[in-house]
């Protein structure tokens, strides 16, 4: 599996708004377009302040999780620009998710 993790930081310039306004537009432009992508297992967003968001996807494997950020790149560069993000990588790589693995794939909607 391989994991990507990327902290996302609003600033001074964003005309989109706050960490809420982020998660927002998350869900509305990207979610339409992660979550039919082959091999995905979990896409989140989570809210740490009102200026910082965390979002983690993982993906049965790179070249997965690369295609579909390949299908995103418009939309992400979109919300990048009108949030004057900041991105910084705090995972990117190989994981092993065991147990949890196992229970996600098993009830996996």
């Amino acid at each position: 599996m391989y994991q990507r993790t990327i902290k996302l930081t609003i600033g001074a310039n964003a005309t989109g708004g706050d960490a809420s306004a982020l998660i927002d537009r998350i869900e509305s432009d990207l979610e339409p377009l992660v979550e039919p992508a082959y091999g995905l297992i979990v896409y989140a967003a989570l809210k740490i302040d009102a200026q910082t968001v965390v979002t983690t996807r993982v993906f049965h494997d790179l070249a997965s999780l690369n295609a579909s950020q390949a299908a995103t790149n418009a939309a992400t560069n979109q919300i990048a620009t009108d949030f004057d993000l900041t991105l910084d990588a705090l995972v990117d790589g190989e994981v092993n998710v065991g147990v949890a693995h196992d229970i996600s794939a098993v009830y996996q909607p």
